[in-house]
């Protein structure tokens, strides 16, 4: 880099939204049916609820992909139901 030329205050945010957990939330709607279905058999429509939540909760925590340059690391966070962000580290970049 030339001594002259600085670059400060550069930031990057981007977010990108998917499709694919509108087939989770399908997901989530056919074993709940299914769950409704075998209500008489009471360990099958646990185990249909509890996948119905799993797809549910997948479904909400990747909607969408949200990446951040900080300075020296990048953040990842996948939402809108994730909190958190993980850090990524720059590797060789200078």
């Amino acid at each position: 880099m030339l001594p002259w030329f600085t670059i400060t205050n550069m930031t990057y945010d981007h977010t990108q939204h998917g499709r694919w957990h509108y087939l989770l939330f399908a997901f989530t709607l056919a074993t709940l049916a299914g769950a409704w279905i075998t209500r008489s058999h009471p360990p099958l429509a646990i185990i249909m609820l509890v996948s119905a939540a799993v797809f549910a909760l997948c479904g909400l925590m990747f909607g969408s992909l949200t990446i951040s340059d900080k300075g020296e690391w990048l953040a990842l966070r996948f939402g809108p139901l994730c909190p958190t962000e993980s850090r990524q580290d720059g590797g060789g970049r200078s």
